[in-house]
């Protein structure tokens, strides 16, 4: 199931509407309605619906919460820095686990752009699940399954 069924599920689930997910995003029906058929989020898509939805975005490691990405406004990258170290992992191996050079892999840090799909493969590279979390259970998981062709 691709990211954004499983978002559309979870939108169903909680009885919301995506034209109340569009005044949360501040972009237009349309703007959503296209993000849905590209299947196209980026990570603060991912904190807006998840905020949205009463639900955290998270790297989920085993039964426990990692990291949590629940403001706009902290980088991202600082989080996944840290889980690189804690997990043993340096951006040298990121990159090449991405196939992408060091200096794109830096480039995402630096910029702090970092999209749905990059975050599903952060995760994969770490060992750890990124997920929707409702309290202490995961709402809905993503996997490397869930990333389209583009």
């Amino acid at each position: 199931m691709s990211v954004a069924n499983k978002v559309k599920y979870v939108i169903g689930e909680k009885n919301k509407k995506r034209a109340d997910l569009a005044s949360e995003l501040g972009i237009s029906g349309q703007a959503v309605s296209n993000k849905f058929v590209r299947d196209s989020f980026s990570t603060n898509d991912l904190i807006k619906i998840a905020n949205f939805l009463g639900v955290t975005l998270a790297f989920v490691d085993g039964n426990k919460v990692a990291i949590t990405f629940e403001t706009t406004e902290a980088k991202c990258g600082n989080k996944i820095k840290y889980m690189l170290g804690d997990k043993g992992k340096n951006r040298s191996e990121l990159a090449t686990a991405f196939g992408i050079s060091r200096q794109a892999i830096n480039s995402k840090f630096i910029r702090d752009s970092f999209s749905a799909y990059d975050l599903i493969k952060i995760a994969e590279f770490l060992g750890v699940t990124l997920a929707l979390v409702d309290g202490d259970k995961i709402a809905i998981a993503f996997d490397a399954s869930d990333i389209s062709e583009r």
